[in-house]
Parts: structure tokens; sequence; C-alpha cells
């Protein structure tokens, strides 16, 4: 409950400093130890969703889409 206090009595995050400061560091500690096979041989799950994301903010900023109108999912903790 302090986090979502804390969260509206600020403006609200970019898409990019809501992925880098929160859902980022979440993905490489949920899937940093999945290792991949095939052409992926050597990366993880983490750089490779990491990377897809990364594709996705480019994108979206060059089509001009802005954080409130897209829906994203947050990681759970576990």
């Amino acid at each position: 409950m302090p986090k979502a206090t804390r969260l509206l009595n600020r403006p609200p995050q970019s898409l990019e400093e809501a992925y880098f400061s929160e859902i980022r560091p979440k993905l490489y500690e949920n899937h940093a130890h999945h290792h991949q096979y095939g052409v992926r041989t050597g990366t993880t799950l983490a750089q490779h969703l990491d990377s897809a994301c990364q594709f996705a903010l480019t994108a979206t900023g060059i089509a001009g889409v802005t954080a409130g109108s897209l829906i994203y999912i947050r990681f759970s903790d576990k």
C-alpha cells in the first residue's frame, strides 16, 4: 500500500522509465537463468525478452504512442 500511495503522489512515469526502472530488473531476476537452445544458444531468455521489449519501445516511440494509451503487464513478485 505505501508504494501505491507514493506512486499516486508523483507524475506518471513514461513507458521507458517504467520499463527500465521496474520491469527490466524483474525480467532479469526471473529469467536470467533460463538458457536458450538452437540459434539462440549462448543467450538467456531474459536477454531475448529484453531485446524484444526494447524493440517495442522503439517502435512505439517512432509511432508516437504514449504510455497512457497502452496497457502493459507488470511482472508480479514471486
